[in-house]
């Protein structure tokens, strides 16, 4: 049988999750993620306050959960923390504390009643997430891309230069700021193409890149199943 989320002998367990985490950031750098907490018997948990904790035990955020679940879920519920990035350079591992406050419950304009679970004795939930920090970037790089063809600009092109990325928007264009440094320009986009381009980054600067025609993954399978000897 199901345990009754409206009963107080039962222990409600919780998880977390952290989600939109950048990735590099500058070093010292100030950046944001999204926590969120979901109780075991999927309990509404909206209004609850929350503490997040690094792994000293130190508050670095409070805050309330929003009033709904993250989009796609039944019972995430969630908040933005900022953070601030260490001092080295490198691969960093974070490990997060969320802690669900048992007792004040804030009203979101609904009428479903809080009373039931407000008191429930709910656990704390760690995350741990990594990310990269980078030295802090000085220039900024705006790249076009186009078909080689018909000149016309590609959107939602993946354009990588080293750890840093960004995709291209209607106008085929993106810009990413980087720090100095040598750096290979690479494009990615089903059904398009283009050669790497080797970069030494010293000042801010604009650069086209051409993309080429080539068959999407689709045509290719199409194009093995075609081939294949079937006998």
């Amino acid at each position: 049988m199901e345990p009754d989320p409206a009963d107080r002998s039962v222990s409600h367990e919780t998880s977390s999750a952290v989600w939109d985490v950048p990735s590099p950031v500058a070093v010292n750098g100030q950046f944001k993620i999204k926590v969120g907490v979901v109780c075991s018997l999927r309990c509404r948990l909206a209004g609850r306050f929350v503490s997040v904790l690094d792994e000293a035990g130190n508050t670095i955020d409070t805050g309330i959960l929003g009033p709904d679940p993250w989009a796609g879920t039944s019972a995430l519920y969630w908040k933005e923390v900022a953070l601030t990035a260490p001092a080295t350079q490198g691969l960093t591992c974070r490990s997060l504390t969320l802690t669900v406050a048992r007792g004040d419950v804030r009203s979101f304009d609904d009428s479903s009643s809080e009373s039931a679970t407000s008191q429930q004795p709910l656990h704390e939930a760690v995350v741990t997430f990594t990310f990269r920090t980078d030295r802090s970037p000085q220039h900024r790089i705006a790249v076009t891309v186009t078909r080689q063809d018909t000149g016309e600009p590609l959107e939602g092109v993946e354009v990588r230069l080293g750890l840093y990325s960004g995709s291209t928007r209607s106008s085929g264009r993106v810009e990413l700021d980087l720090p100095a440094g040598k750096f290979e320009l690479t494009i990615r986009k089903n059904g398009f193409a283009a050669a790497p381009v080797a970069l030494e980054v010293t000042t801010s600067v604009s650069i086209d890149v051409r993309a080429t025609r080539v068959p999407t993954r689709a045509e290719m399978d199409e194009r093995l199943f075609a081939d294949y000897p079937w006998g």
